[in-house]
């Protein structure tokens, strides 16, 4: 960790504004914004006294390599599961981001540990309040951080928080913050954020957007799988993940020529021509009517009709599907050759 960090990390553990510190080090306050900014450097007479200050030393301000990786994170927590005593766990965590001030994934394990544990804890007092304060500080601190994974972590523990505390002001305005970032993780916290104002419909809606995309992610997943057995010649599964395809585009009304492509490609490989005929109608059936299938069960989506664009270009690629090599034992079929002249494309000659 640079000093810039350091510095700005023990600032705000000690509770202390820029112009606080300022004071105490005899200082302007655009001297300390400076040094946390990275644009200037603590005169080194200055080290010692702000040294002791953090109450630290002058070797954690300057040098200190405290990145620790996920294995010597839980080596350092490992001890706490015989530290029943909230008061002492607390002592022993401090004592350890003491050792590594910067690490700030330990701080988030630290701060998860004891709020698991004051969450589980049913006595009421001072001491748990004032922890409970600090343990706040701590993700807020990290909501600030510079890597952008950590400030998320950070963020979502303090609306967790917040809805606890039924604080939802608070959570409404950190949930927000996630949602323009484009972070997948805040829809779970949003999700139990309806529901703590009774705010159903939101909540049934947010439901069924997130099966929606999971529904089309699993499609592309399985599609992936049929394609890699499809390569290996593992055709006795191949026809199960195709009709898993077509039950998810059903279920969940969506354009079903994905799962009939994923059909056709398969036919095709084992060149089973009557499939391939009836496959081809109805893929073409597909760009002429493209409304999905019925999704009753859909309460507050409407219905996801793919676009002008995305129909012409699956229509331009099927046709030249239609005139590649690997169709080209279907020259002989009327049916086919009907199919090809009836949209313009010319036959593959054998």
């Amino acid at each position: 960790m640079e000093l810039k960090d350091t510095i700005r990390y023990f600032r705000k553990n000690c509770h202390m504004t820029q112009e606080e510190l300022a004071k105490c080090l005899h200082v302007t306050h655009a001297a300390i914004s400076k040094w946390e900014r990275g644009f200037a450097f603590p005169d080194i007479k200055l080290l010692p006294v702000m040294a002791r200050l953090f109450q630290t030393d002058v070797n954690t301000l300057l040098s200190f390599d405290d990145t620790l990786n996920d294995k010597e994170i839980a080596l350092l927590l490992k001890p706490l599961d015989a530290i029943l005593d909230l008061r002492e766990a607390f002592a022993y965590v401090e004592k350890q981001l003491f050792a590594y001030p910067g690490c700030e994934r330990l701080r988030l394990a630290c701060a998860d540990e004891l709020m698991r544990r004051l969450i589980k804890c049913e006595v009421n007092s001072d001491y748990y309040e004032e922890m409970e304060k600090q343990l706040l500080l701590w993700y807020q601190s990290l909501s600030d951080s510079r890597d952008a994974e950590i400030a998320v972590l950070g963020k979502e523990r303090m609306v967790a928080h917040y809805l606890r505390k039924e604080e939802f002001g608070k959570a409404r305005e950190l949930l927000e913050q996630l949602s323009q970032q484009g972070q997948e993780q805040s829809k779970r916290l949003r999700l139990q954020y309806f529901l703590a104002l009774h705010q159903y419909d939101e909540a049934e809606q947010l439901c069924e957007e997130q099966l929606y995309q999971q529904g089309n992610e699993l499609i592309a997943l399985l599609m992936q799988l049929i394609e890699l057995r499809r390569k290996r010649k593992h055709f006795d599964t191949v026809d199960d993940l195709i009709a898993m395809i077509g039950s998810l585009c059903k279920l969940l009304g969506i354009w079903p020529y994905p799962s009939l492509m994923a059909a056709f490609e398969t036919a095709v490989v084992k060149q089973d021509h009557e499939q391939i005929l009836a496959l081809a109608e109805q893929m073409l059936h597909c760009f002429d009517d493209p409304l999905p299938q019925d999704q009753s069960f859909f309460l507050h989506l409407k219905q996801s009709v793919p676009t002008m664009e995305i129909i012409g270009q699956c229509r331009s690629a099927l046709l030249q599907f239609f005139q590649s090599e690997a169709l080209s034992f279907m020259a002989d079929e009327p049916r086919f050759i009907a199919l090809m002249k009836q949209y313009h494309c010319p036959m593959v000659c054998r």
